[in-house]
Order: structure tokens, then sequence, then C-alpha cells
């Protein structure tokens, strides 16, 4: 019954501190350079694993051991798609940047179709229709919509989808 709390508990701060990314990298205003605010998310998270393993009674160095391919793939999918989300919200709103970035579980089902033994089938094309037909709902009423002039913060927000989907 511990761990389920355990979980439930560590699961809410995550939901929270997701759902708080988009308002947080806003208020920065662009003031904060993508890398530098990477390096400061991310620093707090190694800190605070420190801790994590200084409390468990060890220094997290057994976690090292991950092949370079796992380390290419965990650092580049990690980074990647937050420099690309950091730097979508300093080129375009953030309704739009957030529903473009938020398309990766759409891509996930759609690119599950090409893992073996998979194939695109009926379900995965109703579900990624309705999923567009909601982007579409959601910015035609409580936006101003997409505009020409942010296409620049559209395409690296749409790229966070594809970074995230594939990692």
């Amino acid at each position: 019954m511990a761990t389920i709390v355990t979980a439930t508990w560590i699961g809410s701060i995550s939901v929270f501190l997701w759902g708080t990314l988009a308002l947080l990298t806003k208020l920065t205003s662009g003031g904060i350079p993508e890398f530098q605010l990477m390096s400061m998310t991310f620093g707090i998270a190694f800190l605070l694993m420190c801790v994590r393993w200084f409390l468990a009674g060890h220094s997290g160095t057994r976690y090292i051991s991950q092949p370079p391919l796992a380390w290419c793939i965990g650092v580049g999918g990690l980074f990647g798609y937050h420099f690309a989300y950091f730097k979508a919200m300093t080129l375009a709103p953030a309704i739009e940047v957030s529903l473009l970035a938020y398309l990766w579980p759409l891509f996930i089902v759609l690119m599950s179709s090409l893992l073996p033994g998979e194939s695109l089938r009926k379900p995965h094309i109703l579900g990624a229709s309705l999923a567009l037909v909601g982007c579409w709902v959601l910015i035609g009423r409580n936006s101003a919509g997409f505009t020409v002039g942010n296409i620049g913060g559209y395409a690296v927000a749409f790229s966070c989808a594809l970074i995230w989907s594939s990692y």
C-alpha cells in the first residue's frame, strides 16, 4: 500500500510540474536564453536527485553504466524536446505551441503502426482524426488562431512533438 501511495504522490507532483511548464516558461518572457533555462531546470532536477540518492544511502553512480546508445537517446530526447519547447515558447503564443507540442501522443499512436507486426488500423485513424478535430475546435474557439508571423515557432513546437514521440 505504501508503494501505491508513494507512486501516486510522485505522479501527482509530475503532473503538476508538467502542467505548469508553459506558465513558468512564459513567465520568463524570453529573458532567459533556452540553453540557460535548460541548464537551470536540469541542474535543479539533478540536485534533487542527489538529495534523494543521499537519503537512500548511495551516490547514484550505479546508474551511469548504461550503453552509449541509451545515453544518446536519453540525453538527445530530453534535451532536444525541452530546447525545442523553450524556443517555441519564445517564438509563438503559448496556446498554439502547447497544442502542437502535445501532439506527441497522437504521433505515438500513428508511429506504433511502424513497429514489427503492427499496422495502421481504422481505430488509429479515427483516434488521430478526433484529436485533430479537437485541436481545431480549441484553436477556433479560444485563441486568435494560427498566424503566418509565428510559423517558425509553430515549426519548432511541431518538432517538439516529433522529438518526444520518437524518444
